[in-house]
């Protein structure tokens, strides 16, 4: 197994606070229920590396950039049974709070991919997301008493050339198929219910911009204790030839827009390991003052790397059919 991301946080006596809002739309609603910090790169290997699908490459980087916490967490683990997990979440909450959010989902949803059986993912998406965010919810200070933090969550569960996924919050997963640029997830925030009752008619033009400055507040995400909307792919998205899948915080893609995805991916250079630092580095550097943490995980998939597999396979099979 490898697992990717940042040792266990511990709370800080940071003040600042994201208050998260309550906003969500599209997808299912499943009614479960400024620092001149120097920027670094938090790239921490946790556990030895046992398997890795041979059809996949990947590329993480998390950056911290001028704020004083981390509040993002990423991981990506595979196990041969069941295929690749990849996750980001984004934190909020002071004390501390939205490192140990970001942290204890990223950490959950990993443990029950281990766990999962032969759960369809879409169940086993569902599922998971309810169950962290109770655990988020119940993040509790000293006297027991929670602290109110929350985290997005973004993940994708690749087994062989089928992909799916599951969003929660505002953090996005991108599809990069030659020069096209998909965005799989829609942001779960209070534009997003404007927007449904602007369309809808329940709202003026006039009230739709008085309110329009709340936007951004979410209105479902990890923590809440009852998630109010997710987006979950229902069907398996199945994968072509050197299909990049991009999941990150709103740190990347508020400075890197869905629409020069493609092309900053096609000006990259060198080992694609390297891919999500020299994007998270070019974002930081090239932003004023003020640049939030910037998290993101590349994936490509290699069809040419998956055909040798299962010529490997086959030619085990063949080996086994022989009798001597």
């Amino acid at each position: 197994m490898k697992l990717f991301g940042r040792k266990r946080p511990q709370r800080s006596a940071d003040t600042s606070e994201k208050s998260p809002e309550t906003v969500n739309v599209q997808s299912r609603d499943v009614s479960v229920a400024e620092s001149d910090t120097e920027m670094m790169t938090e790239n921490v290997y946790l556990g030895q590396e046992q398997y890795q699908p041979k059809e996949l490459q990947v590329s993480a980087a998390s950056l911290i950039g001028s704020r004083r916490n981390q509040q993002d967490s990423l991981c990506y683990t595979s196990l041969p049974d069941k295929g690749f997990l990849a996750v980001v979440c984004d934190g909020m909450g002071g004390l501390g709070g939205g490192e140990l959010a970001s942290y204890t989902a990223c950490a959950g949803m990993v443990d029950a991919f281990e766990k999962c059986g032969d759960a369809q993912p879409a169940d086993f998406f569902v599922r998971t997301a309810s169950e962290i965010d109770v655990s988020v919810a119940g993040i509790a200070d000293e006297e027991g008493v929670p602290i109110g933090a929350g985290t997005t969550l973004a993940a994708v569960w690749i087994k062989e050339n089928c992909m799916h996924w599951i969003s929660v919050g505002d953090s996005k997963i991108y599809l990069v198929r030659g020069h096209q640029t998909r965005c799989l997830t829609t942001p779960h925030n209070y534009k997003m219910l404007l927007d449904k009752r602007k369309q809808a008619g329940t709202i003026t033009s006039e009230q739709y911009q008085a309110e329009l400055s709340r936007g951004e507040a979410l209105v479902s995400y990890i923590g809440m204790n009852g998630l109010k909307y997710i987006d979950v792919s229902m069907e398996g998205l199945e994968l072509e030839a050197e299909d990049q899948i991009v999941l990150c915080s709103d740190g990347f893609y508020r400075q890197c827009p869905e629409e020069n995805l493609a092309q900053c991916l096609e000006n990259l250079s060198g080992d694609y390991e390297t891919y999500a630092s020299q994007l998270a580095e070019a974002v930081i550097r090239n932003q004023p003052r003020g640049m939030d943490n910037t998290t993101l995980i590349l994936v490509r998939y290699s069809l040419e790397k998956n055909e040798e597999k299962i010529r490997e396979v086959n030619e085990e099979n063949e080996k086994g059919d022989i009798k001597t």
